[in-house]
């Protein structure tokens, strides 16, 4: 199984990175860390990205997502994620958690997720206005 994680510069990636490995994946890791041959890169592929903020984000991403196969694409962080959703649907691959469009749009919108989630009885923190 060949897995894109689309990382935020975050350390603690190497756990995942190395667990992946450890059951057969084939790991392909976008970060903006620098490449490490030594260090992650013996578990992975290293990819030189964007920060995950950066406007460029989508234009290093949908050519990557076009470029390659990857039975999954997992985003590490919740910039990445809104640039995932936002991806056209031609060069989507099978992105995790897969999400409805109303889902998406509650879990950007924090006010919208708790109305909803009082609908259904979650206790939800009152909100100023």
């Amino acid at each position: 199984m060949k897995i894109l994680l689309l990382d935020a510069n975050w350390y603690q990636t190497s756990y995942l990175v190395a667990e992946l490995h450890s059951v057969g994946a084939d790991v392909v890791l976008a970060s903006p860390m620098p490449p490490d041959p030594k260090g992650i890169g013996q578990w992975c592929r290293q990819i030189p990205s964007p920060s995950a903020d950066d406007p460029a984000y989508g234009d290093f991403l949908f050519p990557l997502l076009a470029g390659e196969s990857f039975d999954l694409v997992l985003p590490l962080c919740e910039p990445i994620q809104q640039v995932l959703w936002n991806t056209p649907a031609s060069s989507a691959a099978p992105i995790f958690p897969d999400t409805t469009p109303l889902q998406r749009d509650v879990l950007a919108d924090r006010r919208r997720l708790y109305e909803l989630a009082g609908t259904i009885g979650v206790p939800v923190p009152r909100m100023e206005s």
